[in-house]
């Protein structure tokens, strides 16, 4: 009774805060459509500029979106997704897997349609805790936040192991971007791509051990689909790892 009850209480707060308080807490800007491509099996990028002042952002947080129409009226609701541009670009870039009806509408936005952005949201960022010395684990587009966070990631301070798991090698997505980044910041990151129908399996925190070393004092992101999230959270609190070390992408806004 007491876990049910605290469930709606966690509930109706959300729900206050998001629809009846957003509009005071979280700032609205509003965007223009550059460009809506398909990248990979899925896959959008959505690349935004702003009309006027542009959002500041952490890297690794993520924003609400909602689609105009042509006659300046919203057409949806609210949606989240991470960003996976820089903080100091001028454009706004996001990568967003076509799930739905709303997520297949972003495929027919023109030029200069526009958009109006809400955030930025939560606390899924490598320069929000201590260590240095991190692992990030990606599962399909759970890139999108590592994205952003691998292009404001200092080439030197941080020793970073980025684990990119798909189900298929033609998921992957902006590998000529990770390619590059690798390269740029070499003595910073190890990016290790890893497609389940290649290697048989799924990832496990035996792989990452093997690759990243000794878990004992490192920080681990995680970001994915739920259960792949569920199961490497498990995988390594058996290791000894502290909750504490564990940080995932919920879309929370604190």
């Amino acid at each position: 009774r007491y876990y049910m009850l605290a469930m709606v209480a966690i509930g109706l707060i959300a729900y206050v805060y998001k629809t009846l308080l957003g509009s005071f807490v979280l700032r609205r800007y509003k965007y223009s459509v550059e460009k809506s491509e398909l990248v990979a099996d899925n896959i959008i990028r959505v690349v935004l500029r702003p009309y006027n002042q542009r959002m500041s952002f952490t890297p690794g947080q993520f924003v609400y979106m909602r689609l105009f129409d042509l006659n300046g009226k919203p057409m949806d609701g609210w949606h989240p997704f991470s960003v996976s541009s820089s903080s100091t670009e001028p454009y706004l870039e996001l990568c967003i897997k076509n799930l739905g009806d709303f997520t297949e509408r972003l495929l027919n936005l023109g030029p200069g349609m526009d958009v109006e952005i809400e955030g930025a949201c939560g606390r899924f960022s490598y320069v929000n805790y201590q260590s240095r010395d991190q692992v990030w684990i990606a599962g399909g587009i759970g890139i999108s936040p590592f994205l952003s966070m691998l292009k404001d990631l200092p080439d030197q301070g941080y020793r970073v192991y980025l684990f990119y798991t798909v189900s298929t090698a033609s998921e992957f997505v902006s590998t000529e971007v990770l390619n590059m980044l690798a390269m740029q910041k070499q003595n910073s990151v190890r990016i290790i791509p890893f497609a389940t129908d290649q290697q048989g399996r799924h990832l496990t925190i035996e792989d990452i051990e093997t690759l990243s070393g000794a878990l004992t004092g490192k920080d681990f992101y995680l970001c994915g689909p739920a259960p792949m999230m569920d199961s490497l959270r498990k995988q390594l609190k058996a290791k000894g790892v502290p909750g504490a070390h564990i940080h995932t992408e919920e879309f929370a806004m604190l």
